[in-house]
Order: C-alpha cells, then structure tokens, then sequence
C-alpha cells in the first residue's frame, strides 16, 4: 500500500514538472511571437525604415525616369518592409514602353526597379508601334518615322510582322526595303518599297505573285523605277505598271484575267 502511494506520488510530480516545462515553452513561444509581431509592426510604420531612394535600372531609351517614379509613389508610402513588390511591378509594367520590371528590396531604404524595355520594329498604322515580339503598344507619342509601316485588321500584327520579315529576306538582295506593307479588311495585300514604288499583290496567289514581281524586276522594273508609280501583280499571267506622267498603265506579259 505505501509502495503503490509513493509511485503514486512520483509520477504526479512527474507529470506536474511536465506541466510547468510545457507552460514555461509556450510563454516563451507566446514572448518571441510578440516580440516578431511587435518587430514587423514597427518595421512596418512609415516612420521607420522609409523609402529614402529609388533605383531605376535597365535600358530606358524611351522611358521618362521621372514618369515612372510618380507612378511608383503611391505604392512606397510605408516602410520598406511594407511596400507591396507586386503591386510596384504592375504599375510599371503597365507604362507604354515597359516590357516587363522585376522589383526588390535594397536595405535599410532602397527599392531596385530593374526595366526592359519594348523594342519597336515598326509603327501600326492605326496608332501606336508594333514590338519585335508581335505585339502592339501606344505610347503618347509614336513618330519615330524611320520605322516600316505596318497596317491590318484588329489582331492580325502578329501576321503583319512575320509577313514583313519574311518579305524583307527576298527585297534585301535587290537592294530594297519594305516601308510600308498592309492587309485591308478583304486581306488583299500591297505594300511600298524604299524606291517609291507600290506595289499590288491583291488576294490570291500571294506567293506567286511576289515571285513574279522578283523574278522580273531587275529586268523590267529598276531601268525605269524613277518613272513608275505603281506595280500591278493582280494578274493571271503577268502584271501592269503605272507611269508617273501617264494616266493609263501598261500591261507586261499579257494582263490575262484579274484576280483581286
């Protein structure tokens, strides 16, 4: 009986000190959970650890630095630890000629905004630029006129640049760019060349309008550029040309029956 009382006794001091560690662990636990929470708080306050300075990196040949500081503003208010990264990256990739920003903190009191910028390749004619990546961005102002001029309908940019670049490679060894190349709503095709000369492809037969045009220009087209307005490829069997002092255009290999 006395022998089963003093184990009795034995495991409830047991379990007591048991009882005391696991209450001295949690307040301990509870303490450093305050001290974080009371730490990020005051990490937190504007007052401490501000946004002293911005440091803006990446190509920015088109951007307007204190541009994109303002749009950033409203965003760096808090401390540093309380400024929204993804917030900061939205507001800057939704500027014109950004193409995409990374953001980070810099401590004690820098936010690092590293830009890439859009690469034009050409101007669209309803407005704005086309980038290298098939894409359409209006800035405030896109007048940068040394740019082909690209024009289709809604949607079709992507096409119109790979177009573009595919037709480049055959007019390069001719010594002629492409400076403006559109589709109109029926996808009928012209474009204008660096000579001055437009030139019509219509509908059908794109390719083989173009190898035709190609194929002839050297002989029939370049001794006479400075005198032709226009070059006419909608044609079965050959093309017409237009000359700048006459009204009429003349038929070269047959006009056969139109296709446009």
């Amino acid at each position: 009986m006395a022998k089963r009382q003093a184990h009795k006794q034995r495991d409830d001091r047991l379990q007591q000190q048991r009882l005391i560690r696991r209450v001295g662990m949690l307040a301990v636990i509870v303490g450093i959970g305050a001290s974080l929470m009371a730490s990020l708080d005051w990490l937190s306050d504007p007052a401490h650890l501000p946004v002293r300075n911005l440091r803006l990196q990446g190509g920015m040949q088109h951007l307007d630095q204190q541009q994109m500081r303002q749009a950033v503003l409203p965003y760096v208010q808090g401390g540093l630890l309380g400024v929204d990264v993804e917030q900061v990256r939205t507001a800057v990739e939704a500027m014109p000629w950004v193409l995409s920003a990374t953001v980070r903190r810099s401590w004690p009191d820098t936010l690092v905004i590293n830009v890439r910028e859009q690469e034009a390749m050409a101007r669209w004619r309803d407005g704005g630029y086309v980038s290298s990546g098939k894409e359409r961005f209006i800035p405030a102002q896109a007048d940068d006129t040394s740019l082909p001029l690209l024009g289709g309908p809604e949607g079709s940019e992507g096409m119109l640049v790979a177009y573009y670049q595919d037709l480049s490679v055959l007019t390069a060894p001719l010594g002629l760019q492409i400076t403006e190349l559109e589709m109109d709503e029926r996808r009928a095709w012209r474009m204008q060349l660096s000579n001055g000369i437009e030139v019509m492809l219509g509908r059908e037969a794109f390719e083989t309008r173009m190898a035709r045009f190609l194929r002839h220009y050297s002989r029939v087209v370049r001794p006479e550029e400075e005198k032709i307005v226009r070059v006419d490829m909608r044609y079965t069997n050959g093309f017409s040309i237009r000359w700048l002092d006459q009204e009429e255009s003349t038929g070269i290999e047959g006009r056969g029956e139109t296709n446009v």
